[in-house]
């Protein structure tokens, strides 16, 4: 409870009196008490004072008028003046500038020293303080314990709400509400989307994990307690962060089993069986999109960019996993397969800056799903954004299939070439790669390489000589092909 004039008025011990009829109606809260004797106080005050004065030097009723009319103005919460000394008793002129102005005046009488008037003050301040810092800690208590009893966010943002004086909720980069501390809050969204922040009469804070802004909770503004608020961000951040450090470990056996499926290291029955168990039926056809981000698998694993998923909000049945850190998601037919590749898109750009997504068609059965697949990385590879499917190549599909394999074999194939153009800022994979690209033309790659048709072949019996191949032998071409296909691409494979 605030610490207000009339309960400073209302002591016995003290022995204050009211000397303006202001000083009943007075709502301001004390912030502390000055005494002074200074001509004008008012730059020497923060606002919110009381100020006692035993007013040494005498002042007109205009300049009385004109003191009060300043003091209102700071605001202060009352003058009090001591009597006894300077004044036998309050000036009936000091009286009259305060009734006039409304500034809410009281004598001191000079049984009371001012300094008691101080103390008085200063422990109720203190025991206010006190309370308040009570009441904080019970409130974070209460918000604590709802973690740790493992009753997850809704019971979390439920508390906060309470606490907090008014509407709490949790919602995504979509407006979608993921949890609230009560029913219908749907109504409170503009248009279905988030508000924009204390112009809607909310409150709106980001919640961060890993540097990436994932949700927002949003909370009545003004927010009456910034500190419990501030708090509970931290709470939600933390059971947002344990419970994807759970979902990691189901992806990772969920992407296992995908793997094994799209590598065909399984039967089709015991594929039926395992992809059961996560509730992917096979009897209906399925889409597969595979996105992948510039950023650290860790990182990757870390942020979680399917919140719905991660706090366990009903959602259609999709599912995700990691595979080779591409982020693979299994959709069925007939749900918003293009919605579900913009959110994964647009959650993922808070992580790297090239996104990539790829959308494989809709095949039934385990062999459709394998098919999906490498549609979806195919489409992976036409470089950023979102992109459906084409036709299945058969250079394609071997890549996907052996991309490790490809990978490391194309690196240990081209490594002296990459060194010998690091050491000597030369560009010999390039013109291996013009080269191959224009069916071993001379005179067409020299042009498109801007240089002599002796310079390309004093280039080619360099390639020849640093990867020991023989670029007239068609098994060396195509082995040096794909070599620079998977330097090319090892980041879509």
């Amino acid at each position: 409870m605030a610490v207000l004039l009339r309960d400073l008025l209302a002591d016995p011990g003290l022995g204050l009196i009211a000397r303006s009829s202001h000083c009943e109606t007075m709502e301001l809260p004390i912030s502390w008490v000055a005494a002074t004797e200074l001509d004008d106080p008012t730059p020497f005050l923060g606002g919110n004072e009381i100020v006692l004065t035993t007013a040494i030097r005498r002042r007109t009723t205009s300049e009385w008028s004109t003191l009060a009319r300043r003091l209102i103005d700071l605001p202060i919460v009352g003058l009090g003046l001591g009597v006894g000394n300077v004044h036998r008793s309050t000036p009936r002129s000091v009286i009259a500038a305060a009734q006039q102005s409304g500034l809410a005046l009281f004598e001191v009488p000079i049984e009371t020293p001012f300094i008691k008037v101080g103390h008085w003050v200063a422990e109720r301040l203190y025991a206010e303080r006190y309370e308040m810092v009570q009441r904080a800690a019970e409130a974070q208590d209460q918000l604590t314990r709802a973690v740790l009893d493992n009753h997850g966010l809704p019971i979390l943002v439920r508390t906060l709400g309470h606490l907090n004086g008014g509407i709490a909720y949790v919602i995504d980069q979509y407006g979608s509400v993921l949890a609230s501390s009560q029913k219908g809050v749907q109504q409170h969204l503009v248009g279905g989307r988030w508000p924009l922040g204390a112009e809607r009469g909310f409150e709106v804070s980001p919640i961060v994990i890993e540097g990436v802004t994932i949700a927002f909770l949003c909370t009545k503004s003004p927010t009456p307690n910034v500190e419990l608020v501030s708090f509970a961000l931290n709470l939600i951040g933390l059971e947002i962060d344990r419970r994807q450090a759970i979902l990691t470990g189901q992806r990772a056996l969920l992407g296992q089993v995908l793997e094994d499926v799209f590598q065909h290291a399984t039967s089709s029955r015991e594929s039926v069986r395992r992809l059961g168990i996560y509730d992917i039926s096979m009897e209906t056809a399925n889409h597969v999109i595979v996105a992948q981000v510039t950023c650290s698998p860790e990182r990757l694993r870390r942020v979680p960019w399917n919140l719905r998923t991660t706090l366990g909000v009903p959602a259609p049945k999709v599912r995700t996993a990691l595979v080779d850190d591409h982020i693979v998601t299994v959709i069925p037919a007939g749900e918003d397969v293009n919605g579900n590749s913009q959110r994964i898109a647009k959650y993922l750009t808070g992580l790297g800056s090239d996104v990539r997504v790829g959308i494989g068609n809709a095949h039934p059965g385990v062999t459709g799903l394998r098919l999906s697949y490498f549609e979806a990385r195919q489409a992976l590879q036409r470089g950023s954004g979102i992109h459906r499917c084409a036709p299945l190549t058969l250079i394609s599909m071997m890549m996907s299939q052996m991309s490790l394999l490809l990978r490391e074999g194309g690196e240990s194939t081209l490594t002296p070439l990459l060194r010998h153009d690091a050491e000597h800022g030369s560009d010999l994979a390039e013109t291996l790669r013009a080269y191959l690209a224009n069916n071993l033309a001379s005179g067409v790659t020299a042009k498109q390489l801007a240089i002599h048709r002796n310079t390309l072949g004093y280039r080619i019996e360099q390639i020849e000589r640093l990867t020991h191949r023989d670029l007239g032998s068609l098994t060396d071409q195509i082995e040096l092909w794909l070599a620079l296909q998977a330097s090319a691409n090892g980041s879509d494979l």
